[in-house]
């Protein structure tokens, strides 16, 4: 852990930035934001209603994620000493389906726990929503007003609100 950790913080990677891979993906289908860790936990959570142990479910929240198969307390510590140094890294993302009515894929569990212990209450977001590539051209802002409702009851079950263009 770095020695002087005082004002970490968790920056978003952009433009030419090596970890900056969804800038350029479908821009048109993203809400970009801030959440919580525990927003960003509860849409995990809510992603994996139902195919979680006890266990994995006793785990799903920033304040008890252990990490998974593959990434142990020394993964961990270099993503904290990365936030403690600034260094941009990927925005944490929810892949949100409508059709299906809740998310159906998530990455960022890590980044987001090692945030959340660190002391930083906003992680930079992505709420991809595949609806909006895949049958609307015009992205988000083109979507019916029953699916924009839809999109809204899924995030808000997870006290995430969308103005148009942001999260959180």
């Amino acid at each position: 852990m770095a020695r002087d950790c005082s004002n970490p913080r968790y920056v978003r990677a952009a433009g030419s930035d090596e970890d900056a891979r969804l800038d350029g993906y479908k821009p048109h289908a993203q809400l970009r934001g801030e959440v919580t860790p525990e927003q960003f936990f509860c849409l995990v959570r809510f992603q994996l209603a139902g195919r979680m142990s006890p266990e994995e479910e006793a785990t799903s929240y920033p304040d008890r994620f252990e990490g998974g198969p593959g990434f142990g307390e020394t993964g961990f510590q270099e993503l904290k000493q990365k936030m403690c140094e600034r260094h941009p890294l990927d925005a944490v993302y929810v892949d949100v389906d409508i059709e299906e009515g809740k998310p159906t894929g998530h990455e960022g569990r890590h980044r987001s726990a090692a945030a959340h212990s660190l002391g930083i209450g906003k992680v930079p977001a992505v709420i991809f929503v595949k609806d909006a590539f895949e049958m609307h051209r015009e992205g988000i802002e083109g979507l019916p007003e029953r699916d924009l409702a839809a999109l809204d009851r899924i995030l808000s079950r997870c006290g995430i609100e969308r103005d148009g263009r942001s999260v959180g």
